[in-house]
């Protein structure tokens, strides 16, 4: 074997050697980033979970936000304006709420898939900030509606809501329908002697 062919055969496997090394490490890569999306979907999941409170469009079904309040929906009408919400929203507490305003927020959620794609086309400040995790899975706001002032919501009742959420659709699954979610606003509370 001459000088020429042994350090062809040592070129050969050094880089056979190191192709292999890096389609490892891009697989690796690859691989981290699909585990790190996929954790960051399940935080921003559980993060909206705890810090927003939503409800699905359901009639008769009363359901409990954050602190024990309730929404029940009585009436749920779809026009070209977007959806009209009739129902009752509830105080557990011994708190009196006066001047209770709720605003109602339609959005659509980014699938897992979406945002795992987000996550590894581009690095997106919001998926690693804790704060800000709720909202990551906000794709687009499609509406908002706010109701007419409450003016007490006394402990242990419940007081009627009317709200319309423009540019809400009914769709025939619920797979596309958007994500609601209700916040309390402009209200004071106190407690009775206050």
């Amino acid at each position: 074997m001459t000088f020429n062919k042994v350090v062809s055969v040592c070129l050969t496997v050094i880089t056979l050697v190191v192709g292999w090394t890096a389609i490892r490490e891009f697989r690796h890569e690859r691989e981290t980033r699909r585990l790190r999306a996929s954790l960051a979907y399940g935080l921003a999941s559980l993060a909206m979970e705890l810090r927003l409170d939503r409800i699905q469009l359901d009639v008769g079904r009363i359901q409990f936000l954050r602190h024990g309040y309730s929404v029940a929906l009585e009436s749920i009408k779809y026009d070209a304006d977007g959806v009209s919400l009739k129902g009752r929203v509830g105080n557990p507490s011994n708190l009196w709420i006066t001047n209770l305003t709720l605003d109602f927020r339609a959005a659509k959620l980014l699938t897992p898939e979406e945002l795992q794609e987000a996550a590894i086309t581009r690095t997106d400040p919001k998926i690693t900030k804790s704060k800000q995790r709720a909202e990551t899975l906000i794709q687009e706001e499609i509406g908002k509606g706010q109701s007419s002032p409450i003016p007490l919501l006394a402990p242990g009742t419940t007081a009627p809501f009317e709200v319309t959420i423009p540019n809400v659709k009914q769709l025939p699954s619920s797979d596309g329908q958007p994500v609601i979610v209700v916040r309390f606003s402009a209200a004071r509370y106190s407690y009775r002697g206050e």
